[in-house]
C-alpha cells in the first residue's frame, strides 16, 4: 500500500512544478530543507507535510493540478482499502459518466466524490484522467508506450473498420491510438492490474473517438479473457524478461502453434498469443527486445515464423524510443498466414539505429552549447517514422524496386536466414550506405582531406613550439579558498541552472557541468554563448577579470585532483561546486597561468578535431579503394603509389 504522508524527490519536483535536479539543488544548498524519513541513499522519502511547508514558505508551491489533487484523494482512500481496487471504481465512474450513467454514484465515496465531482464538471477531465493514470503507472512501474510509438504501429498495422486487441494494454496508448483513427472500430484489451485496466478503458472512452473500448482484468496468458475473439489487428507492448509468464503450465496449449516457448523465451509466447487473436491476414504490431531476436532458445519458432510467412518484418528503434532509455528495442510486424505458403517468403529489416554507433547510448553533442545552454533540439522522431513507412509501404505492396536502402533497410529472403542461428537483428542485413559520388568527386575530398590534415598538423607544430616550463622554486602548496568561500567573500559568484529565476549567461564567464566527462569540461563563454539560459543542472562562475583571470580558473577547476576533492559517483563525476578550490594568486600569476592554459586547451581541441578528421579521412579511402572507386597511383617502374 502507498503511503499517502511521504513524498519521493519525483514527487516533490511534480508538486513544484521543477526538475528533479533542482529538488537535488535545494537539498545541498539549503541547510533547512527537510530530513529524509526514510528510504535509501539513492531514493530518499521525505513528510509530506513538512516538504509542502518548506516549499510554501519560499512561494514555490502552486496551486496543484486537478490530476495531483485526484491523485491525493486516491491515496487518502487506499489507506483502508486496497489501491487497484479503489482505481477500478474510479475508472468505473469516469466511463458511467461517459455513458451518462453516472447518477449519485460519486456520493457513495464521501472521500473520492467532491474530488470526482469537480473533476467531472471541469473543462478537461481526460487531461485529468490521462494526469492520474501516468502517476499510477509510474508508482507501479510500468512502462508506458510513447504516444508516437503508438502512432506509428497504429500506421503500420494499416487499419481499417476491423477490429483492434491488445492483450497487455497497460495505460491504453495503443488501443487509444488504434481506435481513434477511424469509424466502426472497437477495442479489446487485456491487463493483469485492475485499476490499470478501468482506467484505460475509461481513457479511451472518453477520447475524441465515437468507438468505444472494451478491457477486461486478468493474466492474459494464463487466462485468457478473449479466448474465441479473431480481430483484424493487434498491437502489443508485453511485459520483457517475465520468467514465471506459465511455461510449465501452458505446455499444452493450442495456441503455440509455431513451436512451444521455453522459459526463458515470455516474448515468444506474447507473440504467439496475438497471432492467434488474428483474423486470416490479419497483422500484429508487438515491441519486442532485441535479445529475442537472437537467443538461441527462440531458434526454432523463430524458423517457423519465417518458414510460414508469419514474420514479415524487423524494425530496430532508436535508442531512447521507449522506457528504459539507453535499451534500443524492435518492431516485429506479424501476419497470421492466410492459406498457402508463399513460394519465396521475404523479410524486411530497418536498421534505425544507424549513426547512433549501435551502443545503445544516445551520441554526444556536438555543439558544446548544448551541454550548458537551454536550446530547442529538434525532434527526430517525424522523418524517422516517415522512412519506416516509406519502407513498409514499398515493400508491403509488392514493389519490386523496394529492394532497399543501403544504410537503412534491406529486403531479404527468408531461406536466406535459415540458418544455425536465424538471428532476426536488422543491422546484419542493412547494407552499408552506398557512395553517392562519381570517382572524380571522391579523389578530390580525399585530396581536400589531405590537405586539411597537414594544415591541422602544422598548427599543432606551430603550437607545441611555445613556451617551456621549469621547475618551481618552492614545492610548498599553494594557499587556496574553495568556490564556497570565495563567493561569501563576494569575490565571485556561481550560480546554477534551472532555478526559477533564470540565469543568463555573459561572455567571460566560466561554465563548469555537472558532470565531467573527457568531453564535457569547464569551459570560458564567449561571445556565442552571450544572452542564452543556463541548462538545468550546469554551473556558472563569474567574476571580476581584474580579480579573477577567468582562464586561470578554468585550468585550476580542470585540474584532475581538484575534481576529484570535490566530486563524487564513478564512471561519471558528479562535481560539487562549491567545493572546487582556487590557488590565492596575484592577477599578474594568474594571467601568465591562464594563457598557458588557453592554449593547452586549444592543443586538446586541435588533436580532437585532428582525430576525427583523420577517422574520416581514413574511412572515405578505405571504403574507396576496397570497392574499387579510387584506386593507388602507378609510379615510374610499375611500383603503385
Amino acid at each position: 500500500m502507498t503511503d499517502t504522508g511521504v513524498v519521493t524527490a519525483a514527487d516533490i519536483a511534480r508538486l513544484a512544478g521543477v526538475t528533479r535536479g533542482t529538488v537535488s539543488n535545494w537539498r545541498r544548498r539549503h541547510s533547512d530543507f527537510p530530513t529524509p524519513i526514510g528510504g535509501t541513499d539513492a531514493s530518499p522519502v521525505y513528510d509530506r507535510t513538512e516538504v509542502e511547508a518548506w516549499l510554501s514558505v519560499r512561494g514555490a508551491l502552486p496551486e496543484p493540478p486537478q490530476a495531483e489533487l485526484l491523485w491525493r484523494a486516491v491515496l487518502d482512500a487506499a489507506a483502508s482499502r486496497d489501491l487497484p481496487q479503489v482505481l477500478g471504481w474510479v475508472g468505473d465512474v469516469f466511463s458511467g459518466w461517459t455513458n451518462g450513467e453516472l447518477g449519485n454514484e460519486t456520493r457513495k465515496d464521501p472521500q473520492l466524490g467532491p474530488v470526482l465531482d469537480a473533476v467531472l464538471n471541469s473543462q478537461h477531465p481526460y487531461e485529468t484522467l490521462k494526469g492520474l493514470l501516468d502517476r499510477y503507472a509510474d508508482a507501479v512501474g510500468v512502462s508506458v508506450t510513447p504516444q508516437p510509438l503508438a502512432a506509428l504501429m497504429a500506421d503500420i498495422a494499416e487499419l481499417d473498420a476491423g477490429d483492434v486487441f491488445d492483450p497487455a494494454c497497460g495505460t491504453g496508448e495503443l488501443l487509444a491510438a488504434a481506435v481513434g483513427q477511424g469509424a466502426g472500430r472497437r477495442g479489446y484489451g487485456q491487463e493483469l492490474d485492475l485499476g490499470l485496466a478501468s482506467l484505460a478503458e475509461a481513457l479511451v472512452n472518453l477520447g475524441d473517438s465515437e468507438e468505444w473500448a472494451d478491457v477486461k482484468v486478468g493474466d492474459s496468458l494464463r487466462n485468457d479473457k478473449f479466448p474465441g475473439l479473431r480481430v483484424r489487428t493487434v498491437l502489443c507492448h508485453p511485459p520483457f524478461g517475465d520468467r514465471d509468464w506459465g511455461a510449465a503450465e501452458l505446455t499444452g496449449d493450442p495456441r503455440w502453434a509455431f513451436g512451444i516457448p521455453s522459459k526463458s523465451e515470455p516474448e515468444l509466447a506474447w507473440v504467439q498469443h496475438a497471432l492467434a487473436h488474428l483474423l486470416p491476414g490479419g497483422r500484429a504490431v508487438i515491441v519486442m527486445p532485441p535479445a529475442a531476436a537472437t537467443r538461441p532458445s527462440g531458434r526454432r519458432i523463430r524458423a517457423e515464423l519465417l518458414r510460414r510467412s508469419a514474420l514479415r518484418a524487423v524494425i530496430a528503434l532508436p535508442p531512447g524510443s521507449v522506457e528504459p532509455r539507453h535499451v534500443p528495442v524492435h518492431l516485429w510486424v506479424l501476419e497470421q498466414p492466410s492459406g498457402e505458403r508463399p513460394v519465396d517468403p521475404r523479410v524486411l529489416f530497418f536498421d534505425g539505429l544507424a549513426g547512433t554507433g549501435r551502443s545503445g547510448a544516445a551520441s554526444p553533442d556536438e555543439d558544446v552549447t548544448s551541454w550548458f545552454a537551454s536550446e530547442a533540439a529538434r525532434d527526430p522522431w517525424p522523418d524517422f517514422s516517415h522512412r519506416v513507412l516509406a519502407a513498409w509501404r514499398a515493400f508491403n505492396a509488392g514493389d519490386a524496386k523496394a529492394g532497399g536502402e543501403p544504410g537503412c533497410w534491406q529486403v531479404v529472403r527468408a531461406i536466406d536466414l535459415l540458418d544455425e542461428s536465424v538471428d532476426l537483428t536488422p543491422a546484419g542485413y542493412v547494407a552499408p550506405a552506398e557512395l553517392t559520388k562519381t570517382a572524380t568527386q571522391t579523389a578530390d575530398d580525399a585530396r581536400a582531406m589531405r590537405t586539411r590534415l597537414q594544415d591541422e598538423l602544422e598548427s599543432v607544430h606551430q603550437l607545441l613550439q611555445g613556451e617551456d616550463w621549469q621547475p618551481s622554486a618552492s614545492i610548498a602548496p599553494w594557499n587556496t579558498a574553495t568556490l564556497l568561500q570565495l563567493a561569501r567573500s563576494r569575490t565571485l559568484e556561481y550560480l546554477t541552472g534551472g532555478q526559477a529565476e533564470p540565469v543568463v549567461i555573459q561572455a567571460g564567464d566560466v561554465l563548469v557541468p555537472g558532470e565531467v566527462t573527457d568531453q564535457r569540461v569547464p569551459i570560458v563563454a564567449d561571445e556565442g554563448y552571450a544572452d542564452l539560459p543556463l541548462r538545468q543542472g550546469m554551473h556558472l562562475i563569474r567574476a571580476d577579470a581584474a580579480v579573477m583571470d577567468p582562464w586561470f580558473l578554468v585550468g585550476v577547476l580542470s585540474a584532475p585532483a581538484n575534481l576529484q576533492r570535490a566530486s563524487h559517483g564513478t564512471s561519471v563525476t558528479k562535481i560539487v561546486v562549491r567545493r572546487l578550490s582556487v590557488p590565492l594568486l596575484p592577477i599578474e600569476r594568474q594571467q601568465r597561468y591562464g594563457e598557458i592554459f588557453r592554449k593547452l586547451r586549444e592543443l586538446n581541441d586541435m588533436v580532437t578535431d585532428l582525430s576525427g578528421l583523420t577517422g574520416e579521412f581514413t574511412s572515405l579511402l578505405t571504403q574507396s579503394l576496397a570497392e574499387g572507386v579510387l584506386e593507388p597511383t602507378e609510379r615510374e617502374g610499375g611500383n603503385r603509389e
